[in-house]
């Protein structure tokens, strides 16, 4: 099936969950899990700690490279930065020598007609909405606000907890919110046209 570029853009850019694998586990769950230690979760810095799944890390660094040749390609400013790429790069490769996925990928007979090794091939995978629930489960209220803005603070990024969540009448406190405030549903970056 031939995609336009914009519909491309708009799976790349909006319908992969790439920004929903930072979560907030508690220190008993990182220590049962024998993680390394890690950064504080900060409306509970003392009991919970931030980790990223590997997976939406993946999908971060997939998403970034094809921004970068999007955008390379459309002769457009770079978003992202350079060493933020080759850090994507490196985390694929090692992701790739890690998992040595041993799976025999076809070979299309000469060719023509565009397709490439293992297209359409059945695969084995894992069940994606298993990893999904279990992200949800952890929520940080983190999101991905305005990449590459150093002047933002990481805090503005952690505020996005549900209405019912415990933490934000500390999150409204710290901000100086009404004691009604709730967060807006916020989208990531837009970093391509579509």
């Amino acid at each position: 099936m031939n995609k336009t570029t914009e519909e491309l853009n708009r799976l790349w850019d909006a319908t992969i969950p790439w920004e929903r694998g930072i979560i907030a586990l508690t220190n008993e769950e990182a220590e049962a899990l024998n993680l390394p230690d890690s950064q504080p979760w900060p409306w509970d810095s003392r009991n919970k700690k931030i980790y990223i799944v590997n997976a939406h890390h993946m999908l971060h660094c997939v998403r970034n490279i094809y921004i970068s040749i999007q955008q390379y390609r459309n002769n457009q400013t770079q978003t992202i930065a350079y060493p933020h790429i080759l850090h994507c790069l490196d985390s694929l490769r090692v992701e790739t020598m890690c998992s040595a996925d041993d799976t025999l990928r076809y070979i299309p007979l000469n060719s023509v007609h565009g397709f490439r090794p293992g297209d359409g091939q059945p695969r084995q995978c894992r069940d994606w909405s298993q990893v999904d629930a279990y992200v949800k489960s952890h929520d940080p209220c983190y999101r991905y606000l305005e990449p590459g803005n150093k002047d933002l603070s990481n805090l503005e990024r952690f505020k996005y907890c549900p209405s019912g969540s415990e933490y934000l009448p500390k999150i409204r406190k710290y901000f100086g919110y009404e004691k009604t405030w709730v967060p807006e549903e916020q989208d990531g970056p837009r970093e391509l046209d579509w």
